[in-house]
């Protein structure tokens, strides 16, 4: 983690459904060859979707594989507020399989978008976060069953402690993009939202948009290693 950045963007991860009717039994991920050279659009993919800042990287793939059901909480400006929801027509129109949908309540959510001071958020929203969010402009958490389905997932967005309507809407992309589970920051490319250090980006590169498609598609499924993965992410 680079403390000198402006910016930091946190992951929490929690592994959910210990008794899962539904495990399958698995074998053992094979690693990619030594041999192998990525795309620029697999190199990000395989950076942001399997690896992490912290805890142990997965070996398996994190991919939704029902529909999203969004909450934003929090107090929002009006002008935020319009950025949230230019974002999810934007995540809508990039969807070909997962249905994303707004409800009115937390309790008909699967994904809150918290908008507020992160002490708030930690409170009311997930206390785990609690160790990580000092510093930090926002970060995300996704928690999975035992088929590597994500089951569940917030954003806090700190509009409290950080100001700058760019700056803010920068964040809002990033992390309601890590609910997805593109989980992680890179530090190799300059032009992806997902980028560790200081970013002015306020929209998907191609890139972005390229791999939120493949997460929110069919041809991806949960559990994949990046074998398999890589068959479909070109």
């Amino acid at each position: 983690m680079h403390h000198t950045k402006t910016c930091l963007y946190l992951a929490l991860f929690f592994l959910m459904g210990a008794c899962d009717n539904r495990f399958e039994l698995r074998p053992t991920c094979i690693d990619l060859p030594a041999s192998f050279t990525p795309t620029n659009a697999q190199a990000l993919f395989l950076e942001i979707a399997f690896d992490q800042e912290f805890g142990q990287a997965s070996e398996r793939l994190r991919k939704w594989n029902s529909p999203i059901y969004i909450f934003i909480d929090g107090n929002p400006s009006d002008q935020i507020l319009q950025e949230v929801e230019v974002v999810i027509t934007e995540l809508v129109a990039l969807s070909t399989e997962i249905p994303i949908v707004e409800v009115d309540t937390r309790e008909e959510a699967n994904l809150i978008l918290f908008l507020g001071a992160k002490e708030d958020y930690i409170e009311l929203i997930e206390p785990g976060a609690a160790g990580i969010a000092n510093g930090n402009s926002g970060f995300a958490t996704i928690a999975w069953n035992t088929n590597y389905e994500i089951i569940r997932a917030s954003a806090c967005v700190d509009i409290v402690n950080f100001s700058g309507t760019e700056f803010i809407k920068h964040v809002v992309r990033e992390e309601m993009a890590q609910t997805l589970g593109l989980i992680n920051d890179t530090e190799e490319d300059p032009n992806s939202i997902f980028y560790q250090f200081a970013n002015a980006a306020t929209a998907y590169s191609k890139t972005d948009e390229q791999l939120i498609t493949y997460m929110l598609g069919e041809e991806l499924k949960a559990g994949m290693c990046k074998t398999e993965a890589l068959g479909v992410v070109e």
